[in-house]
């Protein structure tokens, strides 16, 4: 199993929020979050929630990806997303957001590969991907876009409720 993860405390954010957000991201929300970087995200069923198919398409230094994700996993500070390419592939997305008085921490964890003897014969062929380089360049994008994050959740909040952003 090959497990690439990042965390960091952001002020102002709200577990609830991001997990609303995550789950209801439009491409034009998506993309103000980071203009040219992230390009898409939208739901491609009619679920919110356990079963959402989401597309998510975006830049991870020299990478592009595009994917197609199903929420697995959903509590009120925590999301999964299940990789899928024609069927469910052995790799997740969890973002685990736990509030404190200040904000939240937020930890993005990617887990690649199964545990046991078939996980171990696979690791070596999903380390060309999961590679050292594109952990660094996990954790540089990370450490760019969340602490972005609480402004936009803001900034939309206030657009829905006819509210001037402060």
């Amino acid at each position: 199993m090959i497990t690439i993860e990042s965390s960091m405390h952001v002020p102002r954010m709200r577990s609830s929020a991001v997990v609303h957000f995550m789950l209801t991201v439009t491409d034009e929300q998506y993309q103000a979050w980071w203009p040219g970087t992230h390009l898409r995200m939208h739901s491609l069923n009619d679920e919110t929630g356990l079963g959402q198919l989401i597309c998510m398409d975006e830049l991870i230094g020299d990478r592009h990806l595009r994917m197609k994700c199903i929420v697995t996993e959903l509590e009120h500070h925590k999301i999964t997303w299940q990789f899928v390419r024609l069927a469910r592939l052995p790799c997740w997305l969890t973002l685990l957001i736990q509030d404190d008085d200040s904000g939240a921490t937020i930890t993005h964890t990617i887990r690649a590969g199964y545990s046991g003897l078939p996980g171990r014969l696979l690791d070596p062929l999903l380390r060309l991907y999961f590679s050292q380089n594109f952990a660094r360049m996990m954790y540089e994008h990370f450490s760019f876009e969340f602490p972005q994050l609480p402004q936009l959740i803001e900034t939309l909040r206030h657009r829905e409720t006819g509210q001037s952003a402060a």
